[in-house]
């Protein structure tokens, strides 16, 4: 009756998952083929039946990897170790190893849900203090089934919940409850471009697109970024900050295409790419790519690196799809600038800082209508101000870290130079950081 009960259940998952891609969400264009992930999931054993009243609430770690084939479909092995009191004096370990298949199908494009059949052998001994003779061992094969969800948090995590019920048997039957984790090493592409189908519709994308398979449609190949000033960063909404280059890889003209770049720390929306809508077969295009920063980069105090997200959409025929790619962006911190055109200086003035601005204005009310007619008024004012700055106790110190003598002499050389409110605050600057003060 036992083994029946086995067979019949090992029958209906079986049939579930042969089923279950025509009428499901497996295989969306989210889920390719050739990912692997390691599992780690603790939980508790629950015997059922009357194993329960011999057997106690019992504790159990999963540790184990899933290899996807696509469609939703994967087999899984690993290890299992649980231990389950009897009674004070007794209890039981089991040692497990097996392996499964199931599916996945897709609730939506973070939640999945998940149905697998498991078997394998299993190892029990059981631990009696007021046993003598030491330890009672024994293995036999084991069977079952499980169910659970799985929630990605980013293309390399997921947290994943689910039940197993597995019979041991010549032992008992019982379900294991676990949470745990699943930590991508193959496949991360297929699910950014998930998180990317989870993100809210934007204007100008694609709806429903898939992911190309390797040396399918646009090649997306060399990517480079400058390294970021952030004192600049309206300038780069005109300006590039590096370049991409994109290959038709296809026998046939690529229509449709749209780029987009958002480093999502610092931009508030994507940044559309200058390139062409159409690409015939074979044809390269290098462009370049451009970014309207917030002045949120102005708070980067030291030099930092943030993702950048480039999403690349095309139609090959009538099949829409999306490329995603995330690379590195290197910024400097926000007092960073160098000498290849000493004009960027004025980047660092900021006459209309309240502080700046009351500082001046206090100090050209008290001098107005005092000291020499004969004199020009900016003259007479550009005097007041400095003899102020100079009663502030504003003094002139040479950056050791920096020199301006001799970073100046090199467009290369990344100087330090400080904003008129930091002047101010620490009363002491080298030549840039006055003459941008004044």
């Amino acid at each position: 009756m036992r083994i029946r009960s086995i067979l019949t259940c090992f029958l209906t998952i079986g049939v579930f998952i042969i089923a279950a891609p025509a009428f499901g969400q497996a295989g969306q264009a989210g889920d390719a083929s050739g990912s692997l992930a390691l599992l780690l999931q603790p939980g508790a054993e629950f015997p059922l039946g009357t194993n329960s009243e011999l057997f106690s609430l019992g504790g159990t770690v999963h540790l184990g990897a899933e290899y996807g084939f696509g469609r939703g479909l994967f087999v899984s092995g690993g290890l299992d170790y649980s231990y389950t009191p009897i009674d004070a004096e007794a209890s039981l370990s089991v040692l497990q190893a097996g392996g499964g298949a199931g599916i996945y199908l897709d609730l939506s494009p973070r939640l999945s849900f998940k149905l697998e059949a498991l078997g394998g052998y299993y190892q029990g001994m059981l631990n009696d203090s007021g046993d003598a003779e030491g330890p009672t061992s024994g293995g036999n094969p084991y069977a079952g089934g499980g169910l659970g969800f799985s929630f990605l948090l980013n293309p390399s995590l997921s947290l994943t919940a689910s039940a197993v019920y597995k019979n041991y048997l010549g032992l008992f039957g019982g379900v294991s409850a676990y949470l745990g984790s699943s930590f991508y090493l193959k496949g991360q592409d297929a699910r950014r471009l998930k998180l990317q189908q989870a993100l809210p519709f934007r204007p100008g994308l694609l709806p429903g697109a898939a992911a190309p398979a390797p040396g399918q449609g646009i090649d997306l190949g060399r990517i480079s970024f400058i390294q970021v000033f952030p004192v600049f960063h309206n300038y780069y909404d005109t300006h590039s900050i590096g370049k991409a280059t994109i290959f038709n890889q296809e026998k046939k003209e690529i229509t449709d295409i749209k780029m987009t770049l958002l480093i999502k720390q610092y931009m508030d929306s994507p940044k559309d790419c200058q390139l062409p809508a159409t690409l015939a077969p074979g044809a390269e295009v290098e462009i370049d790519l451009y970014a309207l920063f917030t002045e949120d980069v102005l708070a980067i105090t030291e030099g930092t690196k943030a993702a950048a997200d480039l999403v690349l959409e095309y139609r090959i025929g009538e099949t829409l799809y999306r490329d995603v790619r995330v690379e590195t962006i290197r910024f400097y911190d926000r007092n960073a600038m160098s000498w290849d055109d000493d004009r960027k200086a004025a980047a660092f003035v900021t006459a209309k800082d309240p502080v700046i601005l009351g500082f001046a204005k206090n100090v050209t009310g008290m001098i107005r209508d005092k000291g020499s007619r004969a004199l020009n008024e900016n003259l007479l004012t550009a005097m007041g101000l400095f003899e102020a700055l100079s009663l502030y106790g504003v003094s002139y110190v040479i950056d050791p870290r920096t020199p301006y003598a001799e970073f100046s002499k090199s467009s290369e050389q990344v100087d330090f130079l400080q904003f008129p409110r930091q002047t101010l605050e620490y009363k002491a600057g080298d030549c840039d950081d006055l003459s941008i003060l004044f």
